[in-house]
């Protein structure tokens, strides 16, 4: 077993048991009968019960379809993500919304109908960002501003890729002069830390 599978395994574990605690907040709105993968809702084999007067349906946590092959398809396309970062994707299809000492913290989504989908659109959020380093996968209290790991500052070892962990304030960054973008120690200035890495960072937030 790889250093990989033996983490999605028990990134598994946690969800489940993240996912049984929490069960009762676990909803969502629905999505429209037709379940467009563009609509954003919880996915058809997602659901648990039947939609709410409102709209909002329980979700439950199913396995995820996400192959290495779809995971090295991607690095190629983003570039090498961090081995907590594709054991994640691999773990569990669910919608969790997560919390790190007391903050909100977005951390990618993988929904049945679209598993990539969310962590596709959250790596190439901020080019600027990931051209010095900073690769955006999240966002950092109900989107003050992007989680990202820093590429510069590797702390895995050859069985396992993982880097620091900062997030950025948004209007920082929106304040930055043009400038600043064309020197990475202007921006990263910016970093405030929050995980020594990855692994550590996914494994705080499922508790």
């Amino acid at each position: 077993m790889t250093t990989e599978d033996a983490l999605a395994r028990e990134l598994r574990e946690r969800i489940d048991a993240y996912w049984a605690a929490h069960r009762a907040a676990c909803r969502l709105p629905s999505k429209a009968p037709d379940y467009d993968v563009e609509d954003g809702g919880v996915p058809k084999a997602m659901e648990l019960g039947e939609p709410d007067a409102d709209g909002w349906v329980g979700w439950r946590v199913v396995d995820s379809p996400v192959t290495a092959a779809e995971l090295d398809a991607l690095e190629a396309r983003v570039g090498p993500l961090p081995t907590a970062l594709r054991a994640h994707l691999r773990a569990a299809c669910q919608l969790l919304e997560l919390r790190l000492d007391g903050t909100n913290v977005a951390l990618p989504q993988v929904p049945s109908d679209d598993p990539l989908g969310p962590v596709e659109a959250a790596l190439t959020s901020w080019p600027p960002l990931a051209q010095l380093g900073f690769v955006p996968f999240g966002s950092y209290a109900d989107g003050a501003g992007p989680i990202c790991f820093d590429r510069e500052r590797p702390t895995g070892d050859r069985d396992e890729r993982d880097f620091t962990v900062v997030w950025f304030d948004h209007d920082a960054l929106h304040s930055s002069s043009p400038d600043a973008w064309a020197d990475r120690a202007a921006v990263e200035a910016l970093a405030r830390p929050l995980a020594p890495s990855c692994r550590e960072l996914f494994l705080r937030c499922l508790g």
